[in-house]
C-alpha cells in the first residue's frame, strides 16, 4: 500500500495524505517525478514497461512514479531509479527541469504535480540490480529515436514534453557552472582550514607568552 502526502496548486504540503487507489480530494494534487537519465553523448536512458504492467504494458518510458509520503521530490526520484534500473545516485546530483500541474491528462483526472529531473550517467546498466521487476529492457536512445517511438505509438504518451525540452536537457547537461561553484567553494573551504591549522600551531606555540 503506498500512502502520498497531498500538495496544493502551488506544491505546498497541505498535511494530508492519500493512499493510492483511493479518490484524491478536489484541489489537492500528489507528487509524481520522471527521471530522465542522459549520457555524456546526449542520449536519454529508455525503459521498456514489463508484462505485466497494469497500464501501457511493454511501452516505452522514462523511469518514473509517485513520491511517497515523507520523501522529497528528488528523493523519489533517485528511489525509483534503484527501483526500475538499479542505479544508485546521491541526492543533489539531479536537476530538476521542468514541473507541471495536472488536473486532467487526455481527459482523465490526474490530479497531480509532476517533476521531470535530469541525471547525467555514464556506464551500463544492469537490471538484475534493479529492486523491482517492473521493466524489463533498457536502451540508450537520441531524441530523434524517441520521436520515431512516439509516431509509432511504443512510447507512453505523457511523456511527449520531452520533445519541446530536450534542448534545456542538453544545456543542463553541458553546464559545468554548478560543479565549477562547488570546486571553488571546496577550495575556499580547504584554504580556510590551512589558515586556521597554521593559527592554531603558532597559538600552541605562543600560549605561555600571549594570552589567548
Amino acid at each position: 500500500m503506498e500512502v502520498w502526502d497531498l500538495y496544493d496548486k502551488n506544491k505546498q504540503l497541505t498535511g494530508k495524505t492519500h493512499t493510492r487507489g483511493d479518490d484524491i480530494p478536489e484541489n489537492h494534487y500528489h507528487l509524481v517525478v520522471h527521471a530522465w537519465l542522459v549520457n555524456s553523448e546526449g542520449k536519454y536512458l529508455i525503459t521498456q514497461r514489463a508484462a505485466n504492467r497494469p497500464t501501457y504494458s511493454l511501452m516505452f518510458e522514462c523511469v518514473g512514479g509517485s513520491v511517497l509520503q515523507g520523501e522529497t521530490s528528488e528523493q523519489g526520484a533517485i528511489r525509483e531509479i534503484v527501483e526500475e534500473v538499479g542505479l544508485t545516485f546521491a541526492e543533489g546530483f539531479g536537476k530538476l527541469f521542468h514541473s507541471k500541474v495536472r488536473d486532467f491528462v487526455n481527459g482523465k483526472k490526474f490530479n497531480d504535480i509532476m517533476d521531470a529531473w535530469m541525471f547525467k550517467y555514464d556506464g551500463e546498466v544492469d537490471l538484475t540490480k534493479a529492486t523491482t521487476d517492473e521493466v524489463c529492457s533498457c536502451k540508450w536512445v537520441t531524441i530523434e529515436e524517441i520521436q520515431e517511438l512516439y509516431d509509432a505509438g511504443k512510447l507512453v504518451p505523457t511523456l511527449e514534453y520531452i520533445f519541446e525540452l530536450d534542448g534545456e536537457v542538453q544545456k543542463l547537461k553541458n553546464n559545468p557552472k554548478k560543479n565549477d561553484k562547488n570546486k571553488k567553494k571546496v577550495k575556499k573551504l580547504s584554504e580556510r582550514s590551512r589558515y586556521f591549522d597554521f593559527y592554531d600551531d603558532v597559538k600552541a606555540g605562543c600560549h605561555k607568552i600571549i594570552d589567548w
